[in-house]
């Protein structure tokens, strides 16, 4: 063998251990909902959603929560109709010294009743 190289192992996926699966009844894709399930989400900062008129391009209102709306959707808010137009998700580069909330833009435009 050439100095410098190691010898090649046997890739047959056969090295001499049981397998995880001869341990258990269940799947791998069962494993693997079992471990997702019993797992601690990590902890994230919630969605902001902004209603922006497109006219004026002045915010309209905030809410501290996702509000997923389609385009073509209407928000009723009080006397006032608005029908998305446009939809964009903001996500923020986070540092951990910087923790900054992704934004959910819903442009609208107001409609008459």
């Amino acid at each position: 063998m050439p100095l410098g190289r190691k010898p090649k192992r046997d890739r047959s996926g056969d090295d001499g251990l049981p397998s995880l699966e001869s341990y258990t009844s269940l799947t791998s894709e069962e494993q693997r909902r079992e471990r997702h399930t019993t797992s601690t989400p990590l902890p994230t900062q919630p969605i902001r959603t902004v209603l922006v008129d497109v006219a004026t391009e002045m915010e309209r209102g905030f809410w501290d929560e996702p509000l997923w709306l389609p385009v073509g959707g209407i928000i009723e808010g009080g006397p006032d109709l608005w029908e998305i137009v446009s939809v964009r998700l903001y996500v923020p580069t986070v540092t951990p010294e910087q923790q900054r909330r992704p934004i959910l833009y819903l442009y609208a435009q107001h409609i008459e009743a």
